[in-house]
């Protein structure tokens, strides 16, 4: 009789427990009909989930493409920026000075006036060029001589 007696206690101390505790996920019954629940105990609710999950994926979506603004308009500001002949790599400069003296061959081949077609990079590339020349010039004698 007593063990009757224990494990109706026993029940009755489950039910007790559920009574207090409505949001018990390990409640198989709880008196909820269907519903979901988190680790925590808390009610989950699915419509409520999605609708934060795509406002999740809009805000994700929305920095995705303010910081691909923001990484094209430095890039735009980095190609509209004049960068000075001297401040370039030893490789453009070298490239400068070819074209430099292309422009000024082709200006000649076609009876053209050569000025029109110089502006500073051109000059200066012709000053670099000259320079280089004169120093192969004078190391040439010196070494020949």
């Amino acid at each position: 009789m007593d063990d009757i007696n224990n494990t109706n206690n026993i029940d009755n101390a489950e039910n007790t427990i559920n009574a207090t505790n409505p949001a018990n996920p390990n409640d198989s019954h709880g008196g909820f009909d269907n519903t979901m629940y988190n680790n925590l105990g808390k009610y989950f609710d699915p419509f409520e989930f999605n609708l934060n999950f795509e406002k999740n994926i809009k805000k994700t979506e929305n920095e995705r493409l303010l910081n691909e603004k923001i990484k094209l308009h430095d890039i735009n500001n980095i190609e509209s920026e004049t960068i000075q002949p001297y401040q370039e790599p030893l490789g453009k400069i070298m490239v400068g000075i070819k074209n430099t003296w292309f422009i000024i061959g082709n200006n000649i081949m076609q009876r053209n006036y050569i000025f029109d077609t110089l502006d500073n990079k051109n000059i200066f590339y012709m000053a670099i060029s000259l320079i280089v020349f004169s120093l192969i010039y004078i190391t040439l004698v010196f070494i020949f001589n």
